[in-house]
C-alpha cells in the first residue's frame, strides 16, 4: 500500500508539475511565454492548468482505425511495442 500511494503521488502530483516546469523553461530558452492558454473561468494560474487540459484531451481522442484494418491488431500494437521496451 505504502508503494502504491509513492507511485500515486508521483504520478498524480509531481508529473504534472515537472511537465509545466519543462514546458516554462523550454519558453524561457526559445524567448517566448510559453504555456499561458488553458483557462477554466478565465483564470489562468500562470500555465498550471495545462497538465488538466492535456489529460482530458487524451482521455476524449477518437482512435480512428482505418478501412480493412484488423481492429485487434491495431490495438494491440501499442502494447506489442511498448511491453519489450519496458522489460
Amino acid at each position: 500500500a505504502k508503494i502504491l500511494f509513492i507511485f500515486g503521488v508521483n504520478v498524480g502530483f509531481f508529473s504534472p508539475i515537472l511537465g509545466w516546469v519543462e514546458r516554462k523553461q523550454s519558453a524561457v530558452m526559445q524567448d517566448r511565454i510559453g504555456a499561458n492558454r488553458a483557462n477554466i473561468g478565465g483564470f489562468t494560474l500562470i500555465g498550471l492548468f495545462h497538465p488538466i487540459a492535456d489529460a482530458v484531451k487524451v482521455l476524449t481522442k477518437e482512435d480512428f482505425i482505418p478501412a480493412g484494418a484488423n481492429k485487434f491488431f491495431h490495438t494491440l500494437a501499442p502494447f506489442l511495442s511498448l511491453v519489450p521496451a519496458i522489460v
